[in-house]
């Protein structure tokens, strides 16, 4: 009803409903593949675009740097629709720009230095795209995003468009902090780190790779066992310190 009194364009809507719940990664595959635009935008529940330009700017952007993807900046906001922050912060944007090619890119989104960019909630991505490489990775229930941003980062061309704002985004999302993060989404986490993370190990320096290894082992040992936590740590010291102060 809502949208036969509001649809006064035409717009094409189709709504998808799931007898049961798939997850949110087969959810939006579901979705994509209903998609027939040139382009794909998300827009996520409790989420709203930032003007009503913002899929232009979009669209304008990503065909002038004839990029296959690109991510915006967003406007998170609390349970009382208080803005906190934009992400990503204004003072990472020299950093951000500084990421000139796919191999930039693609390390630090693996050592976790993108400074917030690579979310499927700021995500514009040429359907066709979508289409030839079949999709998230369905072995995933909950984190559609971080695996294909690994896959998508190292051998596409992506636009980390921060200056374009495009969406408020609700912070209380499952992968917004720790205390949203249930055992299934980090189930999810444990395989990315684990597997993902290390697919292309070879291409980071000494240093860079013991990092990645120590995140690995961490998420593969067991936390309530003690003992193995302390060889671990002692074993990558200089990692475990550096998680510990600098990177959370």
């Amino acid at each position: 009803e809502y949208i036969d009194d509001h649809n006064k364009n035409s717009y094409e809507i189709l709504i998808i409903k799931n007898k049961e719940n798939i997850g949110t990664v087969k959810n939006i595959n579901n979705a994509y593949k209903n998609a027939k635009g040139k382009y794909i935008i998300n827009l996520s529940a409790n989420d709203i675009f930032y003007n009503e330009n913002v899929i232009s700017d979009i669209v304008d952007k990503i065909e002038k740097e004839n990029a296959t993807a690109l991510v915006t900046s967003r406007i998170m906001y609390d349970e009382n629709l208080v803005i906190k922050d934009i992400i990503p912060n204004r003072k990472y944007v020299g950093e951000i720009k500084k990421l000139n090619s796919k191999i930039k890119k693609y390390k630090k989104f693996i050592m976790n230095f993108i400074y917030g960019m690579c979310s499927g909630s700021v995500l514009c991505i040429k359907r066709d795209y979508m289409e030839k490489i079949g999709y998230y990775d369905e072995k995933y229930l909950l984190m559609e995003d971080a695996p294909f941003f690994a896959d998508l980062l190292y051998n596409e061309k992506v636009s980390l468009a921060t200056d374009i704002v495009s969406i408020y985004y609700d912070g209380a999302g499952i992968s917004s902090g720790a205390k949203n993060t249930n055992d299934k989404f980090k189930k999810d986490l444990d395989k990315f780190l684990t597997e993902k993370c290390i697919e292309h190990i070879d291409d980071f320096n000494f240093f860079e790779k013991r990092r990645i290894l120590y995140r690995k082992y961490r998420h593969e040992i067991d936390e309530n066992n003690k003992s193995e936590r302390i060889k671990l740590v002692l074993k990558y010291l200089p990692e475990a310190i550096y998680f510990k102060f600098f990177n959370n």
